[in-house]
């Protein structure tokens, strides 16, 4: 609870001091927050103290270092009692069907943060390399990069797991791991109703965008995960906000936090380049126009403020992977190559796009969308819809046979039908009625430019809903802009509330991984009741009790170190470790990582899902199975 503590009185701080900002505090605390946290992240690596006990100090001097200084702010009771006023009079002048949805926006986020307690991170990729990467941190007490048969703990952004990092390391366990999502969830709300404000959207329709937002079923399960693709669209959505502000108020302050919003989100995601690209392309236009407008030559050293922001916040993780294969992006030149597409055209181009586009037309229409998904391949597109050269590792497009409540898998049917009839509508009233036609023209060619960028680069992938978060946001915002001049949309808006709020309901009760309910058609056989141990295993319940027995043996007496030799999920093997500072090995390594300089310490078990015998030697040591029974995974010690 200490970081999320630290974030609230650092809002407190910014928003009761005079000294400080005066607009968009609450989106201001966010980025302070997060760059403070990267800094002591790479500051405390960089001495190798990166350890529960460093960390933990740091936070409480942080802490109590703000809490003085709004103690000797002389105005901090005045100010506080005007924000308290503020609040109350926007409640009370609010209409009953404003605060009903307010209150169903705060429903929603309460289950959702409940939920995300009440499981531990479960998905594939959370005990793959999420999760893991971080206990390698812990017990090398920095963020370098080390050995590993999982590639993914080391090229991949590292920014979400940075702040998991922070507060699994406080806390000591993995409790408020999933509640980290939800943070940047929240935050993402605020910046849309900010955008919805600016462009002077009535209340009314403020307050259903952010229904509309919360209820998107990707966003909606993905919301109590430890991905990373709510935190990525959080800091795009901050660099459109900010981009927005330097054309609006030339000022140093938005150039610093356009900086910070870029940086951040490409230390998150590799996909942030991808939505990014459109919206720094347009603003790049806008950027050199005003100059030339203003002669405002200055502008280039108030930007030169933003990129060296940007490459400060990026480097140390350019630096990291550059060392292993001269690639500022990857560390292997084989893996990075399986994501591309292999061949582009205007075929293979609207083969990418009808399939994506497909990936989001569940129940009820899926039937249809995956027969006509086959045909338009067949008889217009002469491409096979299975071709390698789009299909990532030739995975082949499946019809969808049940409704899917897994976060990589989920549709997001009403949310696709709706933006989609949203733009037919614009088009038909023509677009020259529109007061903000010019924003509605950016947000509908940015949208256009991520989605062709998207299907242009990367293949074709069956959980690629989960990555097409971003696209579905800025859709959203469009419609809340258009609903605030046409009639139609905002009760369309308005009658869909019942049935965004069901669907709300069905997808958190169903969850696939993580359900209130267990149900044999939509999810996994876990119960909420369930140990939480248990939990982790609802991909792979078979798994569970073997896990249990190595566990066992790990418990029978302190562990100092633990050698790996595991494909994918490590976490669970580590979970407990967060306070004891194990070093983790990776052992046997076989692919270029293995070149990657690591302390020679005495290994005391080895575990491994590749070798199933009496003993093994390692290091001139012989170490015995103790688990012999197990089918799948295997202790030796």
């Amino acid at each position: 609870m200490l970081i999320f503590i630290c974030f609230i009185v650092l809002f407190v701080f910014l928003k009761t001091s005079k000294q400080t900002f005066k607009k968009n505090i609450f989106l201001k605390s966010y980025l302070i927050f997060s760059f403070a946290l990267f800094f002591i992240t790479e500051f405390l690596s960089l001495f190798k103290i990166l350890n529960y006990r460093a960390i933990t100090i740091t936070w409480t001097l942080f802490l109590f270092t703000l809490v003085i200084l709004i103690l000797k702010n002389k105005s901090f009771v005045s100010n506080s009692i005007s924000i308290k006023n503020s609040f109350l009079e926007n409640l009370k002048s609010a209409s009953k069907f404003q605060l009903l949805t307010l209150v169903s926006l705060f429903i929603l986020i309460t289950i959702l943060l409940y939920q995300g307690l009440m499981y531990p991170p479960n998905n594939w990729d959370s005990l793959t390399y999420h999760m893991s990467r971080i206990m390698y941190w812990l017990g090398n007490e920095s963020v370098n990069h080390f050995p590993t048969h999982i590639l993914r703990h080391l090229y991949q952004p590292p920014f979400a797991e940075f702040f998991i990092l922070h507060v699994n390391a406080v806390q000591g366990n993995d409790i408020f791991s999933n509640s980290v999502q939800l943070f940047f969830l929240v935050g993402i709300l605020y910046i849309v109703n900010s955008l919805l404000k600016s462009y002077n959207v009535e209340k009314t329709i403020r307050l259903l965008t952010l229904l509309l937002i919360i209820s998107i079923p990707t966003v909606l399960l993905q919301a109590t995960t430890t991905k990373n693709d709510i935190v990525s669209t959080f800091f795009i959505l901050s660099s459109l906000f900010f981009c927005l502000e330097t054309i609006k108020r030339n000022q140093n302050e938005n150039y610093i936090f356009l900086g910070l919003s870029i940086g951040l989100a490409m230390l998150t995601k590799s996909t942030a380049y991808v939505f990014l690209a459109p919206v720094l392309l347009i603003y790049a236009f806008a950027f050199m126009s005003q100059l030339i407008k203003n002669s405002d030559y200055k502008s280039f050293i108030r930007i030169s403020y933003t990129i060296s922001l940007i490459l400060l916040i990026n480097i140390g993780h350019f630096y990291r992977n550059y060392q292993i294969d001269n690639d500022i992006l990857n560390v292997d030149k084989v893996e990075a190559s399986f994501y591309p597409n292999e061949k582009m055209n205007a075929e293979f181009l609207a083969s990418n796009f009808i399939k994506n586009t497909g990936l989001h037309l569940g129940y009820p229409v899926n039937l249809i969308s995956d027969s006509l998904t086959t045909k338009m391949h067949a008889a217009l597109l002469n491409v096979p819809i299975n071709s390698p050269n789009t299909n990532y590792l030739n995975i082949p497009f499946e019809e969808k046979t049940i409704t899917s409540t897994h976060e990589d898998l989920v549709s997001n049917t009403f949310h696709l039908l709706f933006s989609i009839i949203s733009i037919i509508t614009i088009l038909l009233f023509s677009i020259k009625n529109f007061k903000n036609k010019k924003v509605l023209l950016i947000l509908a060619l940015i949208i256009a430019l991520q989605l062709t960028l998207f299907c242009g680069y990367l293949k074709w992938q069956p959980w690629h809903t989960r990555l097409h978060i971003p696209m579905f946001v800025f859709s959203c915002i469009l419609i809340g802009i258009s609903a605030n001049q046409m009639k139609f949309l905002k009760y369309s808006l308005i009658i869909s509330l019942p049935l965004l709020l069901y669907c709300s309901f069905f997808y958190i009760t169903n969850n696939n991984l993580r359900p209130f309910v267990e149900n044999s058609e939509y999810t996994k056989n876990i119960k909420i009741n369930d140990s939480r141990y248990k939990k982790y295993f609802s991909n792979q319940i078979h798994l569970y009790d073997e896990y249990r027995n190595i566990e066992k043996v790990l418990d029978q007496e302190k562990i100092n170190s633990i050698g790996l030799q595991l494909s994918d999920w490590e976490y669970p093997i580590l979970r407990n470790f967060y306070y004891d500072n194990i070093k983790v090995q990776a052992i046997n390594v076989g692919n270029i990582t293995s070149k990657i300089e690591q302390p020679n310490i005495e290994i005391d078990v080895i575990v491994t899902n590749s070798n199933n015998s009496k003993y093994i030697i390692f290091n001139g040591k012989t170490f015995y199975n103790k688990t012999p029974n197990n089918k799948n995974i295997w202790c030796y010690k």
